[in-house]
């Protein structure tokens, strides 16, 4: 449901802050215990679940 961000995003945005992506909608949730989305993912993580590893998408090919 999440993956790790560090850098820049899939879509090649470069992200300054500590963020998660969120894998379902695409959402770059920041490190803020103001925002609803980062309190979810505290709480997913919190029930024991991981996030996905970060993966760099300028090292990711789609196999042609």
């Amino acid at each position: 449901m999440y993956r790790e961000l560090k850098y820049i995003t899939p879509r090649g945005d470069v992200v300054d802050e500590p963020c998660v992506y969120r894998i379902s909608d695409g959402a770059v949730i920041p490190f803020d215990l103001n925002n609803i989305d980062y309190l979810d993912y505290l709480q997913w993580v919190e029930e024991g679940n991981t996030p996905e590893p970060w993966i760099d998408p300028r090292e990711v090919t789609d196999g042609s």
